[in-house]
């Protein structure tokens, strides 16, 4: 499993390319999250991303991250009003999980 950098940037850059593929994408959304805090700062931009999968899935993998994926909070705060209620529910259950209350 990559854990440095570039190993970070081929499983994105993969998301990017497959965003359909839903049984692809588990399988790298779970590595990102076992490489933990190194994957943060590249996962963050895909709660942004144009396919509500891929926002969903992201922010889900952010709140399995716990404590390494605090610093995602502020990303996430704007998904609780995505247009997508899959987005809206994976960014409720991330925040919760990340301790988040307002």
């Amino acid at each position: 499993m990559p854990r440095d950098r570039e190993g970070v940037d081929q499983l994105v850059q993969k998301l990017r390319q497959n965003a359909e593929a839903n049984r692809d994408n588990e399988a790298v959304f779970n590595q990102l999250q076992q490489i933990g805090e190194p994957a943060v700062s590249k996962l963050i931009p895909l709660l942004q991303d144009k396919t509500p999968k891929v926002r969903s899935s992201a922010a889900s993998t952010l709140g399995s991250m716990r404590e390494s994926a605090k610093s995602a909070i502020p990303s996430l705060i704007p998904l609780l009003k995505d247009q997508d209620k899959w987005v809206r529910s994976s960014a409720t259950q991330a925040l919760k999980k990340l301790g988040y209350q307002p």
